[in-house]
This record gives structure tokens, C-alpha cells and sequence, in this order.
């Protein structure tokens, strides 16, 4: 009987050795987990919209309800929303936040519910003052499971549409994660004709479009997503700070649109797994016996 040498049967076990580690690694599920990272229910309202009256709400300065809080230091000074720091959300400080300082270019509008000149609390009719922001009905649709609060959302006038083209600002982390996409409920008023474009950066300066969202004129809320990893090509993952701004567009001079419960969510970024750290060192291990092999 023959013997085989033992150099071959090195490299016939190691071989072996190889296809199972790889076979393993293969069979491992991959880790698509979503993760919540950033969250606006709009509740921190005082006071909030009043159905009644038809008074708009505005965000307070003072309570930070459900870890949004907003800053503002004058009636025609927009401020900033930060993110809610609950519901085990990646929280970046002052990084998270939404900025209206776009909106404060309207000429006597309406700034977190009052009028920029006055202060004076405008209907929410949209015939009614100028145009801006406010608070507005709240709404359950697209609200985060472990979420149980009620409140208001973020309102948007386009009296004579003068709200035409401003835009809002969301200053976003997503350090750690990929796979990114953000949903939100929105509402825009009976009939009326009107757009969200998207656009994002990475330096707060030079923007790149996204998309154009329609959500339907029923006045009633539904869920509007974008998934981020595929419209931009992966370029927000693992970012520590990027940008995303929303646009209103549309060809109607009255209306209004309202947005809620906003969450950005992502997958963690893999580690190295044990099968894959065992693969490479079956790998080096074989590419050494075959380079010994070589020299005997």
C-alpha cells in the first residue's frame, strides 16, 4: 500500500478545513436589525392646537416634553427642535435638531404659531396672517411602539404662497450605522397641489437632491418614506453629521401641510465574526503549507 505523503495530506485536510469555514460563515443570518436613531412627535406643544377656536399650537421654550426641546428668543427669530432623547435613541447633543431659520424670511409670518411683528396667535386658517409654521392636530400614524404620548405635529401655512420654496433643515448623526431610511407621517389639506423635495449634504452647504414626495391631499395622515441608502448611494452611512432638507413646493396659493412622528433609523454597522476571523487564519495557514510545498 501506498503512503500519501504527508504534505499532501495537509493540504487535502486544510483544504477541507477551508470549505467548511466558508460554508459556515455563508450560513450565518446577516444583522438588518433597524435601529431607532433620531425622533419628533412634535409634543412638546404649549399651547397646543386648538380645534375649537382654530387657534395654531407653538412649540415651548421652556418644557422639553419627551426630549424635544426648542429654542427660540423672539416672536421673529425661528428656533431650532432638537430630537427625542427617548425610546433608547441615539442622541447627538446639539447635532440633532430641526432648523426654521429659513422660515423666518417671510415677511410678517408666522413663527412657531404667532405672528413675527406682534405675537399675536394667528388662526390656523389659511386665509388667515402669513405664512410659517405652527403646531397642529396630533396623529398616531408612523408614532415609534415604545412612543404612548399625545401632543401636537409641525403645521406649515401657505397663505398667498408665500411659504412656496422655504424649506426646513434637519442636522442628523448617523455614527455606527447604515442601511439608513426616514419615515414620516404627512397632511396636506383638501385639493390642495402640493410637493416635498428632498435634499441632503454632508458639509451643511452644498446640497444634492434626493427626491420629490406628493403625499395625497386628503386631509388625513399617511406614511411617507426615504430610504436613504439607496437614494444616496450609501453616502450618509456611518456619517457623524449629515443634512437633509425639505422644500415646500406646489402650484396652490392656499393650503397648508403637516408632518409627524419623523424617525431616522438604521443598522448597525457589522463587527468581524468569529467564522470570518476563523476563515482568514484556515486561509493563511493554507496559503503557507502550499508555499512550503513549493520549496520542498
Amino acid at each position: 500500500m501506498k503512503t500519501i505523503p504527508t504534505h499532501l495530506v495537509r493540504h487535502i485536510a486544510l483544504k477541507g478545513a477551508l470549505v467548511l469555514a466558508a460554508t459556515t460563515l455563508l450560513s450565518l443570518p446577516a444583522a438588518h436589525a433597524q435601529t431607532l436613531l433620531s425622533y419628533w412627535n412634535f409634543n412638546n406643544v404649549s399651547s397646543a392646537y386648538n380645534s375649537t377656536s382654530g387657534l395654531l399650537g407653538s412649540f415651548s421654550t421652556t418644557a422639553a416634553a419627551y426630549g424635544e426641546a426648542y429654542s427660540q428668543t423672539n416672536n421673529s427669530t425661528p428656533g431650532k427642535l432638537a430630537g427625542n432623547s427617548a425610546n433608547g435613541a441615539v442622541y447627538h447633543g446639539s447635532s440633532v435638531y430641526i432648523d426654521f431659520t429659513n422660515y423666518g424670511t417671510i415677511a410678517s409670518g408666522t413663527i412657531n404659531g404667532l405672528s413675527s411683528t406682534s405675537g399675536y396667535t394667528y388662526p390656523s386658517t389659511t386665509t388667515t396672517g402669513a405664512a410659517g409654521y405652527g403646531a397642529f392636530l396630533d396623529s398616531t400614524v408612523n408614532r415609534a411602539a415604545t412612543d404612548s404620548t399625545t401632543g401636537g405635529s409641525l403645521l406649515f401655512l401657505n397663505t398667498s404662497g408665500n411659504a412656496l420654496n422655504k424649506y426646513i433643515t434637519f442636522s442628523l448623526s448617523s455614527a455606527g450605522y447604515t442601511s439608513l431610511s426616514l419615515t414620516y407621517a404627512a397632511r396636506l389639506t383638501n385639493g390642495v397641489t402640493s410637493s416635498q423635495v428632498w435634499s441632503y449634504s454632508l458639509d451643511g452647504t452644498n446640497y444634492f437632491s434626493l427626491t420629490t414626495l406628493s403625499p395625497q391631499a386628503t386631509g388625513a395622515f399617511n406614511t411617507q418614506t426615504l430610504n436613504l441608502s439607496t437614494l444616496s448611494g450609501s453616502a450618509l452611512d456611518n456619517q457623524s453629521s449629515f443634512y437633509l432638507r425639505m422644500t415646500y413646493t406646489g402650484a396652490n396659493t392656499q393650503g397648508s401641510q403637516a408632518i409627524d412622528n419623523i424617525q431616522l433609523t438604521g443598522a448597525a454597522v457589522p463587527e468581524p465574526n468569529s467564522a470570518l476571523l476563523v476563515l482568514c487564519s484556515i486561509g493563511a495557514a493554507f496559503l503557507c503549507v502550499r508555499r512550503r510545498a513549493r520549496l520542498a
